[in-house]
Parts: structure tokens; C-alpha cells; sequence
């Protein structure tokens, strides 16, 4: 009897304590995960693992997006020299030059020298991208003996020289501020000496940078008006046989005005030279007639 009692309270105990360590051990897991959050919490948004897409990136963040980046770069636009002539033949030269004034006009242009006589030749400065439109209308004007226009690609100079701009005016600026900290009379004569040199050579490359920014903004055009009364100016309505016709009595008619013009002109030397030569021929025909022509002197015994 003895021996079961202890037998039983045995097991109780061991029950007990194996309940016990199922608490005990229950406890302790939560406390761990619990104590995990606590930690999670406490280090905020920046213990997150890497990866975790919780926030979209920031605008504007090219390492997002590569091919955002490379569409935003602006290509450098080319810079064209361009230039143009044209030669037109007008019924009336002074109509004609008015004309190209208002054309140069309503394309945004102007005329940048002009002469007039029988002929004209004006110069007009057109905007580059509005050269092809002043060339059509300026062909209105008159009929067009010839046209020409070229081209010259100038954007690697361009270019260039807008960037030894910047390199020059940032070393005026050092050379500046060294001055304004030098504080022995050579060391200011030297960077004097210095920094006039550079200013010579900014001035330079910014009077070539206008030079390219002027001429690559606008194009000249050369318009020569000739009337087509002029002999020689050419003839773009009569063809044909009468045409024909009519140039080759015209040449003749121009040859015989031209040998009466010279006829005349030789008409006074031809007399100086017959009063010079004529008066000693005479006197030797006369002279000759006495001598060989002279009647026979009668003898004394007839």
C-alpha cells in the first residue's frame, strides 16, 4: 500500500512539473516576439531590409530610371553659315528694289546695303530659318536668271569656342582673386601682366562667339535686278524664227550705227590729212605739166 501511494504522488509531481515547463516555456516565446517588434519599431523605416518596395523613389531619381535620363539631354542644335544670290531681270529697276525692301520686310529681315542706277544690287539679311521663304518670293519679283545658295556647317567651332569662353572667364577669376590676397609688389606685377593676357584672349574668342552667333542667326541674299532693256539682257518671251529674225537685223542695224559712228569720227583727220598731203601733190602735178607740157618756142627764120 505503501509503495502505490508513493508511487502516485510521484507521478503527480511529475505532472505538475511538466505543466509548469509548458508555461514557462510558453511565456518565454511570446516575450521573444514581442521583444522582436519592440526592436523592429524602435529602428523606424530605415531597418527595412533592401528591396522592399514600401516607398516609390523620389522624382527626378535618373538611377530609377536610365532611360528618362538619356531622353532628357538636349542635343546641340547645329549652327549653318548659309547665303544666298539671285539675279532677276525686271521691266523697272526702281519697282523691283521696292519690292525687295517689303519682302525682306515680311519675313523679318532687312536690307543691309543697296545700290542703284540702270541696274541695282541689294543686299538683304533674312533669318536663317526663313531663307528658303524669301527666296520664293523674292522670285516673283522677276524672271530668274540664276540662283545660288551654300552652306557652311559651323557648330564644332561653335561649340568650342562657347567652352573656352567659360574656361577663360573662370581662370580672369582666379587670377582676379589671387590679386585681391597678393601682398608682394612682384607677385602683383606678375599676376597683372597675367591677367591682362587672358582678358586680351577672352575678348578675342568673345568677339569670334558673337561673329558665329550673328552670322549663323541670319543669312544675306545678293539680289541683282537688271531691266530687260538693257543690251544683252536676255530675252525670255520671243523664240522662234521671227526672234531669229528680228536679233539678226538688229545686229545689222547695230553694225552700220557702228561704222557710221566710226566714219564720223575719222571724217576730221581724214581732212587735216588731204590739206597736208593734197597742197604739195598739186604743186608737183602743176610743176610737172609746165615741164613736160609746155608749147614750142617759134625759130627766127619761121
Amino acid at each position: 500500500m505503501i509503495s502505490q501511494r508513493k508511487l502516485r504522488r510521484a507521478s503527480a509531481i511529475v505532472a505538475v512539473a511538466a505543466a509548469a515547463l509548458v508555461g514557462v516555456a510558453a511565456c518565454a516565446g511570446s516575450g521573444s516576439d514581442s521583444g522582436a517588434e519592440g526592436v523592429a519599431s524602435s529602428q523606424g523605416p530605415s531597418a527595412q531590409p533592401f528591396g522592399t518596395p514600401n516607398d516609390p523613389p523620389a522624382d527626378g531619381d535618373s538611377s530609377q530610371n536610365p532611360e528618362e535620363t538619356k531622353d532628357a539631354v538636349t542635343p546641340t542644335p547645329e549652327r549653318l553659315q548659309r547665303e544666298a544670290s539671285i539675279d532677276l531681270t525686271v521691266s523697272d529697276v526702281d519697282e523691283a528694289a521696292t519690292k525687295v525692301r517689303r519682302t525682306a520686310s515680311s519675313v523679318g529681315g532687312q536690307i543691309s546695303s543697296e545700290q542703284i542706277s540702270t541696274s541695282a544690287t541689294v543686299v538683304v539679311e533674312v533669318p536663317t530659318e526663313r531663307l528658303e521663304a524669301a527666296l520664293d518670293a523674292l522670285e516673283a519679283i522677276g524672271v530668274v536668271d540664276n540662283r545660288s545658295l551654300s552652306t557652311t556647317n559651323v557648330t564644332s567651332e561653335y561649340v568650342d569656342t562657347e567652352a573656352r569662353i567659360r574656361t577663360a572667364k573662370a581662370s580672369v577669376a582666379r587670377l582676379r582673386a589671387l590679386m585681391s590676397t597678393a601682398t608682394k609688389l612682384s607677385d602683383i606685377v606678375a599676376l597683372e601682366g597675367e591677367l591682362s593676357s587672358r582678358q586680351g584672349d577672352l575678348e578675342s574668342l568673345q568677339s569670334r562667339f558673337d561673329e558665329l552667333k550673328n552670322t549663323t542667326a541670319t543669312a544675306p541674299i545678293t539680289v541683282e535686278l537688271t531691266p530687260d532693256d538693257v543690251p544683252g539682257a536676255r530675252d525670255h518671251s520671243d523664240t522662234g524664227f521671227l526672234a531669229g529674225l528680228t536679233a539678226g537685223w538688229s545686229a545689222l542695224l547695230g553694225v552700220l550705227a557702228a561704222s557710221a559712228t566710226a566714219l564720223g569720227a575719222l571724217l576730221p583727220f581724214l581732212a587735216a590729212l588731204a590739206l597736208v598731203a593734197g597742197a604739195p601733190a598739186w604743186l608737183l602735178r602743176r610743176r610737172f605739166r609746165r615741164t613736160h607740157f609746155a608749147p614750142p618756142v617759134a625759130s627766127e627764120g619761121d
